[in-house]
């Protein structure tokens, strides 16, 4: 369960434009450069719904090359099958899940806050690594937006 940061949205009068990767309301358009980890290498901006009021936010994803390596390290994998590209692979797979919705904007009574949330559609992809071999460094420390990788997933009918 993410925190409510109380602290900040009950002093701004309009609603976060988007949530990090730690639940942080963010302000303001989303770009790669707004994120808490400033090594990551690929990201996306993910429109999730809380699983029970159904109250929609955009969230980021991240992922840098020193957090996959520390988690291969932690299951002992085998450091040279790590997945460079984790959040491509998860949306491609339609396997990508932010886990508890941020902790605000629910609507009366709902439990959401402590519940996991459904991805709704990706609504951007950046990564930093080159076209020309998609699981190697780029070049350049610039971002390159992946508007193939901008899908809708399959929703539950009820």
């Amino acid at each position: 369960m993410h925190n409510d940061y109380s602290d900040i949205t009950s002093r701004i009068a309009e609603a976060p434009s988007w949530f990090d990767t730690n639940g942080v309301p963010r302000y303001g358009a989303f770009t790669p450069r707004a994120l808490p980890d400033i090594y990551c290498d690929e990201c996306a901006l993910v429109e999730i719904a809380c699983q029970d009021c159904g109250q929609r936010y955009k969230v980021a994803f991240s992922s840098g090359q020193m957090d996959r390596l520390r988690n291969a390290m932690r299951a002992t994998a085998d450091l040279t099958s790590i997945d460079r590209r984790p959040i491509a692979t998860s949306i491609k797979k339609a396997e990508i899940g932010y886990g508890d919705p941020p902790n605000c904007l629910h609507k009366d009574g709902c439990a959401g806050a402590t519940m996991t949330s459904d991805a709704v559609r990706v609504l951007e992809y950046w990564s930093r690594f080159d076209r020309e071999a998609p699981n190697q460094p780029a070049k350049t420390v610039g971002w390159t937006r992946d508007r193939s990788l901008e899908i809708d997933f399959p929703q539950e009918q009820n």
